[in-house]
């Protein structure tokens, strides 16, 4: 399959973990005032910062950032969070 995912530029990414700190669900919206759209995460689900996949140790501190979500079509889950790198003097751990 050619297009096998569509994408979603979100302004604002909540990752919604469970007391294991795995990701339950990813939130996005495309802005503030703008409804929230919410996918199930796929089994193998990868989060990365400037082209690096996260550690899990950092992903709490991901939430609120803008980031694109790939969704795959035939299920609807999200397979990517790709947050945009950090601005000037923000933390950047991965």
């Amino acid at each position: 399959m050619i297009n096998e995912h569509v994408s979603f530029e979100a302004e604002i990414v909540d990752l919604v973990l469970n007391s294991s700190g795995e990701v339950v669900q990813v939130v996005g919206s495309a802005c503030e005032r703008c409804d929230k759209k919410r996918y199930l995460p796929s089994r193998g689900l990868r989060l990365v910062r400037d082209g690096t996949d996260v550690l899990p140790e950092a992903i709490g501190g991901l939430s609120g950032s803008s980031a694109t979500i790939l969704i795959n079509k035939a299920t609807g889950m999200a397979e990517q969070v790709r947050f945009f790198a950090a601005k000037a003097g923000e933390s950047h751990e991965n």
